[in-house]
C-alpha cells in the first residue's frame, strides 16, 4: 500500500523550491517508493529549469518533523530484497543521488535532525549543507554488517581526508555538527531556531545570481570529480552487494530491528 504525500513541494519566492522528506513516523528513511518519486520529481523539476518561467532557481531538501533529516535507507525494506532487487534498488538510488548532483541549480540539504547512511549521502549529493547545532551525522552501515552503498565512499572524500572519512566510515558512530562542521562535512552551522531563516537567507542570496551563470559554474566544477567518482561507485556498488548477502550483515539487520546489540562472526 503507497504511503499519501512522500515528498511535498512548495514553491517559494525567487524562485525558490523547498523539497521535503514527509515519513516522519519513520525518520524520513529512504524505500524504494520514496526514491521513485524523488526521482520522477527531480526528472519534472529539471525539465522545467529550460523556461525561465518555471526555472528553480535553488533547491532546499529537507526532512519533515524537527527529529530527523533522513536517518538512512529503510533497513526493513532490506529484508524482502533478492540480488536481482537490491541491484535494481542500487540502480535507482544512485540515480536520484546523480540528479540532485547534477541538478542544474543550486541545491542545498537542510539538515534538522539525524542525517545518517543513506542520508549523509543524500545531503552529500547537495552543493551545500545547513545544519543545526542539535543534528548529528555519520554512517552507521558498519553496525549492520553493510557499507554506504548511495555514494557515500566516494562524495565524503570531497569534504574530508581520506583519514578522517575512515573513522567516520569504519566507526560508524554518530557526531554533532559542530563537529562535522570542524572536520567540513558540512558548509554552514546554525542555531536550532534559526535553521530555516538563515537557510532561506543563504538561497535568496543565490537566487539573485544569474543563473545561467551559476548553472554554467556547477557543470564546470562537477567536471572537475566526476572521473574518479565514476570509477569508484560501481566498485562500492560491488563491495555493498558482496557483504549484503552475508550472515554478519544479516545479522546486523535482525540486531537493528530487533533494537538489540549485533554479535558479528565474520562470515
Amino acid at each position: 500500500m503507497k504511503e499519501p504525500g512522500l515528498l511535498v513541494i512548495e514553491n517559494l519566492d525567487n524562485h525558490i523550491s523547498k523539497l521535503t522528506i514527509n515519513r516522519p513516523s519513520s525518520l524520513n528513511a529512504l524505500n524504494t517508493a520514496v526514491l521513485h518519486e524523488l526521482a520522477e520529481i527531480l526528472s519534472h523539476l529539471t525539465i522545467k529549469n529550460e523556461s525561465p518561467k518555471t526555472r528553480t532557481k535553488v533547491l532546499i531538501i529537507t526532512g519533515a518533523g524537527e527529529k530527523s533529516f533522513i536517518a538512512g535507507a529503510d533497513i526493513k525494506e532490506f529484508e524482502t530484497m533478492k540480488e536481482s532487487s537490491l541491484q535494481e534498488y542500487l540502480v535507482l538510488a544512485a540515480r536520484v543521488m546523480s540528479s540532485i548532483s547534477n541538478f542544474p541549480a543550486p541545491t542545498i540539504a537542510m539538515v534538522n535532525g539525524y542525517c545518517l547512511g543513506g542520508g549523509l549521502e543524500l545531503a552529500l549529493s547537495c552543493d551545500f549543507i545547513f545544519a543545526k547545532e542539535s543534528a548529528s551525522f555519520g554512517f552507521p552501515e558498519v553496525e549492520l554488517g553493510l557499507i554506504p552503498g548511495f555514494g557515500g565512499t566516494q562524495r565524503v572524500l570531497s569534504r574530508m581526508s581520506i583519514s578522517e572519512a575512515k573513522k567516520l566510515i569504519f566507526g560508524g558512530h554518530k557526531i554533532k555538527a559542530p563537529e562535522a562542521s570542524e572536520l567540513g562535512l558540512i558548509d554552514f552551522l546554525t542555531k536550532d531556531e534559526l535553521l530555516f531563516e538563515e537557510t532561506l537567507k543563504y538561497a535568496n542570496k543565490l537566487a539573485e545570481k544569474a543563473p545561467l551563470s551559476l548553472q554554467a559554474s556547477k557543470r564546470a566544477l562537477q567536471e572537475h570529480h566526476i572521473t574518479n567518482f565514476e570509477r569508484g561507485l560501481p566498485s562500492e556498488h560491488r563491495e555493498f552487494a558482496k557483504v549484503f548477502f552475508t550472515d554478519d550483515s544479516i545479522e546486523g539487520r535482525k540486531a537493528f530491528i530487533e533494537n538489540r546489540k549485533p554479535f558479528f562472526k565474520g562470515e
